[in-house]
């Protein structure tokens, strides 16, 4: 007999069990076949009869409140699919007969408690409707997403999941969002991505721009940030979406300043800054608006662009724009001397002359001897510009091999022809084998100095000597004999030597002898 004693126990202690799941399984039967009657328009119109339906509801949603277990899951479900057959229009016409706000909050709040997501979210936008009240757009989808993770997502993610869309379903009875500002296509663009759980590949390269977006500009809105919002950026970056990057920052909330800083600091991290400038043609733009927020670090990720950037024109502009900072790079750029690439070195090179500076104990001798005339033109600019180098780097210049160099020496002595290096000019002006345009130019300088050995080359270049009659007479017109008028009118025109000959030049009958003497 102990075993039908124990049995009779078990009985007792399971019944109050029993009788809650069959006081449930009651209301829910009773609740469907009124739903259905009310599907089928048998009791449309009727007050009453939504009331009496709502009471249902409202008693199933005080049950699962405080129900657990097997049953209470499986009673769940078949709420879930009761309320889901209910078209939106019928749902909100329910609660709005079905009495007075803090009634209705209060039916929310314990579907909250015990019904399953996707029931809460149906339940929830029905009760604004019917109280007048507005969720934003963002916010449902938001909602949404919660509960497709909280039903199909990773088993790791579906607690987590579940638990935040019943908070914020809590924390929204408090206070309703404002109207959502989006147009209607992207808003239901987005409804879709929320909606959707997982999606083809094709389709999820489509979305994963849009979806990166959204992320970072919904953390901008709501002053929020995290490692998902890192990846978001650095998935837009690849892409080629910094422009548009910089457009959400651009139009950040003011507000929200800590949120937009850090967006501004990921955008400005040199890995950033190494994307945006890699990619061809390079976005100017954004560069530029990023440009004043940029580290040491940053403009050192500029520097390795460009020097492996394989575009002149994007190398050129990024030669513009590192040229105008004030940060202290001139030893960034000091290192990169050191790449055997010529293009980089006379990048470099042009930099430290644009920046106006090179490290202390600098030596330029290296690449004043290059091998590539392209080099030794930016290092004879830069050993110009040295304190107490002009002269030597004049000399070497004005005596290389290559037209390119030698220009650049002939060009410097125009400002400023030091004594020293006189005769080379003379030596470069008389060598036959010299371009008419350096000889020209070599006479433009020696125009200017004061110094006699200049003198007598001028002279050489105009005097003609004496005709038959044992007048004095001009050499035949000539571009050296028009430029050499011009520097002896300019510097010697009251010697006894240049006169006579600026005489006969003033009354000559051609228009160009006598206008370089004027």
């Amino acid at each position: 007999m102990p075993f039908l004693q124990s049995s009779v126990e078990e009985r007792r202690r399971d019944q109050p069990k029993r009788r809650e799941e069959r006081v449930e399984q009651h209301y829910l039967r009773r609740a469907t076949r009124h739903v259905r009657g009310y599907r089928r328009g048998r009791n449309q119109g009727a007050e009453a009869y939504d009331q009496v339906v709502v009471g249902y509801l409202l008693q199933i949603a005080a049950e699962l409140k405080n129900t657990t277990g097997a049953d209470a899951e499986a009673l769940r479900r078949r709420t879930a699919r009761l309320i889901s057959a209910l078209k939106p229009e019928t749902l909100r016409r329910l609660l709005t007969m079905g009495g007075h706000s803090a009634q209705r909050n209060a039916f929310v709040l314990d579907a909250t408690h015990g019904m399953a997501v996707d029931t809460v979210i149906d339940i929830v936008k029905a009760a604004a409707d019917a109280n007048n009240q507005t969720i934003s757009h963002g916010l449902v989808r938001i909602l949404t997403k919660l509960s497709t993770q909280a039903e199909i997502g990773h088993e790791v993610s579906k607690p987590a999941a579940d638990s935040a869309l019943r908070e914020q379903v809590q924390s929204l009875l408090s206070e309703w969002q404002l109207a959502d500002p989006n147009p209607e296509d992207y808003r239901h663009m987005l409804q879709y991505l929320s909606t959707s759980a997982r999606v083809d590949h094709q389709h999820e390269q489509a979305a994963e721009p849009l979806n990166t977006l959204r992320l970072v500009q919904m953390s901008l809105e709501v002053g929020t940030w995290g490692p998902l919002v890192d990846r978001s950026i650095a998935t837009c970056l690849k892409e080629g979406g910094a422009g548009t990057l910089a457009e959400i920052l651009r139009q950040a909330p003011p507000e929200k300043t800590v949120s937009a800083e850090q967006l501004r600091a990921s955008l400005t991290q040199p890995l950033a800054i190494a994307a945006i400038a890699s990619r061809e043609p390079l976005d100017e733009a954004t560069l530029d608006y990023l440009m004043p927020w940029l580290s040491t670090e940053g403009y050192a990720a500029l520097l390795d662009v460009l020097g492996s950037s394989q575009s002149r024109v994007t190398r050129r502009k990024l030669l513009d724009r590192l040229s105008r900072t004030s940060l202290p790079v001139i030893d960034l750029v000091a290192g990169r001397l050191n790449d055997g690439r010529w293009y980089v070195q006379r990048n470099m090179l042009l930099l430290h002359s644009r920046l106006g500076g090179v490290p202390e104990g600098f030596q330029v001798a290296p690449w004043v001897g290059h091998a590539d005339p392209r080099v030794r033109v930016e290092a004879l600019r830069l050993q110009l510009e040295l304190p107490g180098q002009r002269e030597a780097a004049l000399r070497t210049a004005l005596r290389d091999s290559d037209p390119r160099v030698v220009h650049v020496g002939v060009a410097a002595t125009q400002q400023e022809c030091p004594p020293r290096v006189l005769p080379v000019l003379i030596e470069l002006v008389q060598n036959p084998r010299t371009s008419e345009d350096l000889r020209l130019l070599a006479v433009q300088a020696l125009g200017r100095s004061r110094e006699r050995a200049a003198l007598d080359v001028l002279m050489a270049f105009v005097d003609g000597g004496r005709n038959m009659f044992g007048r004095r007479r001009l050499l035949p017109k000539s571009p050296m004999l028009v430029a050499s008028l011009r520097g002896l009118a300019a510097t010697w025109r009251s010697d006894g030597q240049a006169a006579p000959l600026l005489a006969l030049a003033a009354g000559s009958p051609d228009e160009d002898v006598r206008g370089a003497v004027k």
